[in-house]
């Protein structure tokens, strides 16, 4: 029984080193396809590209991989974070405006 379960983690383990890997090409691939990147796309990709060359020459152990699992998802978070957050704060200001241009006539 306790062999099971331990070839179940290892199992468990390559699985989520596999998935981790296939991410980390994906968000690679979407870094290289912005024409003009700027300082934070660049730190961002040079980020990935690190941790991918640590996963591939298993420097990460597989005790230590769902850490870094977890690290990678939020750095790619804070990523996309920093990317949309000027958006949002332009689409929050135009509503703004659109509901005061609205709302000022009605009340006079």
């Amino acid at each position: 029984m306790k062999q099971n379960k331990k070839i179940d983690n290892s199992t468990d383990l390559a699985i989520l080193r596999t998935k981790f890997d296939l991410l980390i090409s994906l968000e690679l691939q979407k870094i290289y396809k912005i024409k003009k990147p700027n300082k934070s796309t660049l730190d961002y990709k040079t980020t990935i590209t690190q941790l991918q060359k640590q996963l591939k020459n298993y420097s990460i152990k597989s005790k230590d991989l769902k850490i870094n699992y977890l690290a990678f998802c939020k750095i790619r978070r804070n990523y996309y974070l920093k990317k949309y957050n000027k958006w949002v704060i332009l689409v929050v200001l135009i509503v703004f405006i659109i509901v005061l241009a609205i709302a000022i006539p009605l009340s006079i």
